[in-house]
């Protein structure tokens, strides 16, 4: 659930005071980008990398947003305030703006931020693992963070029945990534996860950045590999590393929390 307060090209207002325009690209043609990240007593080490990944998704799709990256920091500092807590998730959504036929872009975008309290996963998908479904996928300009979900949002559902906690997306017979999240494949004592066609993720790249001795390979997997997997987990912000022991009707591993798993967990896991 969003918090009451958000802020909308230059004003903080309550959620139910914005009115978006029919013309606004967001909504005409998709035209949007966001990202999403925590902050925990106002602050998060790994900020920069959030700003850099918003701004380089804007630059990506040609959405000039008109804030520095402090503006931008202050902003989702000032929301958390303003909705009287110190912590939570802040979204940010750039869109391209108004549009008078609904399809041109005429460069003047627009800005809006969203605040949601922080959330802890029930304890027993770290503890027991939990299951992903397969879907034949591959994401527009999967390097950028679109607001297109709407392969996965259509599938929700089926999720839900399937006690299944996301989709993992793959095409022409290699694993690309999760509808939320980035996936990794443990064999062998050795880390794997999908280099290409996909989002590079910030919890991700901290997993990438982090020591507990064993290789880490970025590359091409197939889909075939989970067959063979010792272990899988999942990334993202709000997830942290999150272990997989089931995919489809496939059993990971032993289909239990594997040790090399429970090492990142340790280490990724604690902000």
């Amino acid at each position: 659930m969003f918090l009451p307060i958000a802020y909308y090209n230059d004003e903080f207002l309550s959620t139910q005071d914005i009115s978006i325009h029919p013309t606004d690209l967001g909504v005409q043609r998709g035209y949007s980008i966001f990202d999403f990240f925590k902050l925990k007593n106002l602050s998060n080490p790994n900020i920069e990398d959030y700003i850099d990944r918003f701004f380089n998704s804007c630059r990506a799709v040609r959405i000039t947003v008109k804030k520095t990256r402090t503006e931008i920091k202050k902003i989702a500092v000032d929301l958390l305030l303003k909705n009287d807590t110190r912590d939570g998730y802040l979204k940010i959504i750039a869109s391209a703006g108004n549009s008078a036929n609904g399809f041109n872009h005429e460069h003047s975008p627009s800005l809006l931020f969203m605040a949601m309290p922080t959330k802890d996963w029930d304890r027993a998908y770290y503890t027991k693992g939990t299951r992903l479904l397969t879907s034949d996928y591959q994401r527009d300009i999967p390097h950028v963070k679109t607001t297109n979900y709407m392969h996965a949002a259509m599938q929700a559902d089926l999720l839900k029945e399937a006690k299944a906690i996301d989709l993992l997306y793959h095409d022409h017979g290699l694993i690309r990534e999760a509808s939320r999240c980035n996936i990794f494949l443990i064999k062998d004592e050795a880390l794997f996860t999908p280099s290409t066609h996909i989002l590079h993720g910030i919890t991700r790249k901290r997993v990438l950045s982090t020591d507990i001795g064993i290789a880490h390979h970025e590359q091409d997997i197939p889909l075939g590999m989970i067959e063979s997997a010792d272990e899988a987990f999942i990334t993202s912000t709000t997830k942290g590393v999150m272990p997989i022991v089931q995919i489809d009707d496939m059993i990971i591993g032993s289909g239990e929390v594997g040790a090399i798993t429970n090492k990142y967990i340790e280490q990724i896991n604690r902000f």
